[in-house]
């Protein structure tokens, strides 16, 4: 278990680090005369990192300006945070671009990693679980949306983080309401009497906050800081196991090629580490679903390939072959989607208008390459039937090719790279 980040167990002003999403659509309603119109609102849901009070704020619609709108609203509220952590939406990258000026440093998770937002998400999933209790699925107006996400937003600054061993019979349990007013939020206040002068009184309000903040270091942090211990021990890797293979250009684990261990070696301490790892391709992981073609994308590459085409242009060498990916008929003069990914592979610079040849073609991206049936009837490499993982290949070339009937098509050409 990771140690807790330096925002999350650091004293400071609230809402001074913040996580944010959003969440719903709720279905809305808007009564002008005689006739009902429905439109869908959301809910942008900011979570103090430190002691998880949470800030609601309701908008009509997922745009950057509303998003705006909001944030606005909750700067005036709040204050201006320090650190804002959020997932990957555009609508926050956006807003990150336009809230630079205020200083302000905005944090964004890893793409598809939502459990990094643990913290958030699980405001989120309170709050729209009390919306249901109250609601039932019912469309209300944007007004009565605002005032139960008020009401909702007090309810979630009252429930209890941890009991004080120190504090009296009323404040025995502290909640995140209590760094923002002093007290519950949602219990009547006790009446006082009013003796003694406006400074003492200021300097008692001072040291009850302060013994908030002393109830949540040692009490609530206490909390977050316990460890598990692992009573028992864990198998290492051995050869032979199969492992996912890293790769820093796809951000989808899902992507990520497989690996078979082919030896283990013991460190200083006698503990077992990886020596090798022998690349393994899976057609499940590679393709899913097996597809005719490239697999890949346009602003990062090629992953794999099938070569089951039958188009005249392209030739099998066993170990090289000239792959355009055109039916007879195309009369393209730039490269498709397709095969602008597989030309990004090539270690050359990419030119859309006369192709490139790489000097050291090496060094480019592979490509895994599976074999398919149906191009037996024109190569002898081929499978007689189903289909084969055919290696790893380097993109050599790429270029433009004019066919005798006067076609212009783009041919990339890959070598087997375990060959050179």
């Amino acid at each position: 278990m990771g140690s807790q980040p330096i925002e999350h167990t650091s004293i400071a002003r609230p809402f001074s680090s913040v996580g944010l999403d959003f969440c719903g659509p709720f279905d809305t309603k808007c009564v002008r005369h005689r006739s009902t119109i429905h439109f869908s609102s959301h809910l942008c849901v900011f979570v103090f990192m430190v002691t998880r009070a949470v800030h609601l704020e309701l908008t009509s619609d997922l745009t950057t300006e509303r998003f705006l709108d909001a944030f606005k609203l909750f700067m005036g509220h709040r204050g201006i945070p320090g650190v804002v952590n959020s997932d990957n939406a555009k609508t926050f990258v956006s807003a990150a671009k336009v809230m630079a000026s205020q200083s302000i440093n905005w944090k964004f998770i890893p793409p598809r990693t939502p459990h990094q937002g643990g913290i958030w998400e699980a405001a989120v999933k309170s709050a729209k679980s009390h919306l249901l209790c109250v609601t039932k699925g019912h469309a209300r107006i944007f007004e009565e949306y605002a005032t139960l996400f008020t009401e909702i937003e007090a309810i979630l600054n009252s429930r209890p983080l941890c009991f004080r061993r120190d504090g009296d019979q009323e404040d025995a349990v502290l909640t995140p309401g209590h760094f923002l007013t002093g007290g519950h939020l949602l219990v009547p206040e006790l009446e006082l009497e009013s003796t003694g002068s406006i400074r003492n009184r200021w300097i008692m309000h001072q040291q009850t906050i302060r013994s908030f903040w002393h109830s949540w270091y040692n009490d609530y942090l206490n909390e977050l800081q316990t460890r598990s211990k692992w009573h028992s021990t864990q198998p290492n890797f051995e050869v032979g196991d199969i492992v996912a293979v890293k790769d820093e250009t796809l951000t989808n684990i899902g992507e990520w090629g497989l690996g078979r261990i082919e030896a283990v070696n013991p460190d200083a301490n006698g503990h077992d580490c990886l020596s090798s790892v022998i690349l393994l391709v899976s057609l499940s992981t590679v393709h899913g679903p097996l597809c005719q073609g490239i697999w890949g994308r346009e602003k990062v590459g090629a992953a794999s390939l099938i070569f089951s085409s039958t188009y005249p242009d392209e030739e099998d060498l066993g170990e090289e072959f000239y792959y355009s990916g055109v039916k007879q008929t195309s009369s393209r003069r730039t490269l498709v989607r397709a095969n602008r990914a597989l030309a990004l592979n090539c270690q050359a610079p990419f030119n859309d208008h006369v192709g490139a040849e790489s000097a050291n073609w090496k060094d480019g991206r592979p490509v895994w390459v599976v074999q398919s049936w149906k191009l037996r009837e024109r190569s002898m490499y081929a499978p007689e039937e189903g289909f084969r993982y055919d290696g790893i290949y380097k993109v050599v070339k790429y270029f433009p090719q004019h066919r005798d009937d006067n076609l212009f098509i783009w041919t990339p050409s890959p070598n087997l790279a375990s060959t050179t």
